[in-house]
């Protein structure tokens, strides 16, 4: 990847978040090393790079309006940000979290599936997420902090001025320490990828035994062979919902222990923010739904 002038870009940002000006300079200095990231770090083809190039460039005025000048050089930051943004936008390129789950127990054999309304769907869960953040952010500061890492997805990168200056951490340090737990949440994704890719798979067994069964004669169906694949459908629905269960139940986590190594503080320390942020959410989201 392209080399970054340091003092150069450092100094450009300033001028930019000052003025508004010199946005294209900056975009030149940075354009080849954000469209190579993808290809150099994860292996990724030009055509995922040219997309991932877009998604950055379309936020990237909003990105440099967080970038506060530290002693770490600017390309530290970056990188931890470009790798925050990629693992976010991946997991919507791969359409992981917006594949339509068909609950079997929807299909009928003379009507069509039953879809969840998509729009709706992702309305719903946009809500949610943000009631969500919004019980993060009240929280009192240490408990914010640890519950935002243990919920890994809503911690950002401007969230490591905070834990620098809550828990006395070197901002160096921090950056090169949480881009190991943006590592171990890559991995965790990529276990639900397999996880859901086992629903999915399991789903398309029982329709083609269903679909098949249906084409059977009334005697067929009455014969071993009709038996047979109403076995294997039983079988292989119970394998579905298994899969589905662990689906659901999945969530992309941080280990105490890591966040205490993240933090500089006891792991005794974090159970103990960590029993007071459940609660306090516990009882912020029971008030919420009395409202």
């Amino acid at each position: 990847m392209g080399r970054i002038n340091d003092l150069k870009i450092k100094e450009l940002i300033e001028q930019h978040n000052n003025t508004g000006q010199y946005y294209d300079e900056i975009i030149s200095h940075l354009s080849e090393y954000i469209y190579n990231y993808p290809r150099i770090s994860f292996h990724q083809p030009e055509d995922v790079c040219g997309d991932y190039f877009l998604h950055i460039h379309e936020r990237l005025p909003k990105i440099l309006l967080k970038y506060k000048s530290q002693d770490c050089l600017f390309v530290t930051w970056f990188t931890v940000v470009l790798r925050h943004q990629y693992i976010n936008w991946i997991k919507k390129y791969n359409n992981i979290y917006e594949k339509k789950i068909i609950y079997i127990e929807d299909y009928q054999y003379d009507e069509e599936f039953h879809f969840k309304e998509e729009d709706n769907w992702k309305e719903e869960q946009e809500i949610q997420q943000n009631q969500f953040v919004d019980i993060l952010n009240s929280l009192p500061k240490k408990v914010k902090v640890v519950m935002k890492l243990y919920f890994f997805s809503y911690f950002k990168a401007e969230d490591l001025v905070d834990v620098s200056k809550i828990f006395k951490r070197d901002i160096s340090l921090l950056l090169s320490q949480y881009d190991k737990l943006l590592q171990y949440s890559v991995e965790q994704y990529d276990k639900e990828k397999i996880i859901m890719d086992k629903v999915n798979t399991s789903f398309q067994k029982v329709q083609i035994l269903k679909e098949k069964y249906t084409y059977l004669s009334d005697t067929e169906k009455q014969s071993e062979m009709g038996q047979n694949i109403m076995n294997q459908i039983g079988k292989t629905e119970i394998g579905y919902k298994r899969n589905l269960n662990k689906y659901q139940q999945f969530q992309v986590l941080i280990k105490n222990d890591m966040i205490s190594d993240f933090l500089g503080i006891s792991v005794n320390a974090i159970h103990n923010l960590m029993f007071r942020g459940k609660s306090l959410i516990k009882q912020k989201i029971q008030d919420k739904s009395r409202e």
